[in-house]
């Protein structure tokens, strides 16, 4: 019987993960402006993204995963 097409498109989700992890790219949801050096410390590797949930603004770090540089990549918040 072959792997049926749920469970292939699990396992491409898995491995797409696990890739993910192997590199140390993850997903931040933050409250507010994330603070270089301390947000994500020690987690998120050069590349991640954190979201800043109170202003809906998206940051990727450009620095280490030891001290990460949040830099704002989007900002789709709106301004009253």
């Amino acid at each position: 019987m072959g792997i049926r097409p749920q469970g292939l498109q699990k396992q491409r989700i898995m491995d797409r993960l696990k890739d993910q992890d192997d590199v140390d790219i993850i997903g931040i949801a933050y409250a507010g402006t994330p603070v270089d050096g301390t947000t994500g410390a020690g987690i998120a590797g050069p590349g991640c993204q954190c979201t800043d949930t109170t202003n809906a603004e998206l940051y990727q770090n450009i620095g280490t995963k030891a001290s990460p540089v949040w830099t704002l990549i989007s900002n789709t918040g709106t301004t009253s």
